[in-house]
């Protein structure tokens, strides 16, 4: 990997009906929770010092989110979400903006799906159509799906489409979640075929030891955006 020094990051805004904006050289800190949940991973992102056109393109819940990060010459995408709330405050002469978004939050919140199936229709088919009633978030890897020859019982499936998805995944072993606007779906307990592994040691950046713990291990490692 490349050197980790000289810290480098782009936070994108991008308004529904306005102009999109780039931060680089404010002070920005950030705190991105991820995992393999159904449950929208999560930014809490602090500008100090915005400009008057920056706080204005912050006013409308849902507008998207993308910080890439990382060091000169290898910054990356870390996070692609939807603003869920913003904050303003002062700490001395500093005015500061704390932004909290959701990956994927506006059709998790409110996207709903409402179908009536045939037995005709394999499970897989019909975990799709669930998928395509999301009008933002697009599909992912897929793995792990039921066997084409898996065919649906005749019922109706109505409610939000993400606890339609959360009844399939219970029903037929699999983990979904929303990683960078896109809906990937894993077998239960199992990693994503095909994805580099990442080396996380001394000499990449670890800060101290592993620790163990009883479902698996805590490392402290500088941002790397890999």
């Amino acid at each position: 990997m490349s050197r980790q020094y000289d810290r480098s990051y782009e936070l994108t805004i991008i308004p529904k009906d306005g102009e999109t904006r780039t931060i680089s050289a404010l002070r920005v800190t950030f705190e991105i929770t991820k995992s393999i949940l159904s449950f929208p991973n999560l930014a809490r992102i602090t500008i100090y010092n915005p400009n008057k056109e920056t706080l204005a393109s912050l006013q409308k819940r849902f507008t998207s989110i993308l910080l890439n990060a990382g060091y000169r010459g290898n910054v990356k995408l870390i996070f692609k979400g939807q603003i869920r709330n913003v904050f303003q405050s002062k700490e001395g002469p500093d005015r500061i903006i704390t932004i909290y978004a959701g990956d994927g939050q506006q059709d998790w919140q409110n996207a709903i799906f409402n179908k009536t199936f045939t037995e005709s229709v394999t499970i897989s088919a019909a975990i799709e159509e669930v998928i395509a009633s999301f009008k933002e978030i697009t599909v992912g890897a897929l793995q792990g799906l039921p066997l084409e020859a898996d065919k649906l019982r005749g019922q109706t499936l109505s409610g939000s489409s993400k606890d339609v998805l959360d009844q399939f995944a219970e029903e037929y072993g699999f983990t979904w979640s929303i990683q960078d606007g896109e809906v990937v779906i894993v077998p239960f307990d199992e990693p994503l075929q095909g994805s580099e592994a990442v080396l996380i040691s001394a000499v990449t950046g670890m800060i101290n030891s592993p620790i163990v713990t009883e479902i698996g291990a805590d490392v402290t490692t500088l941002l790397n955006p890999n």
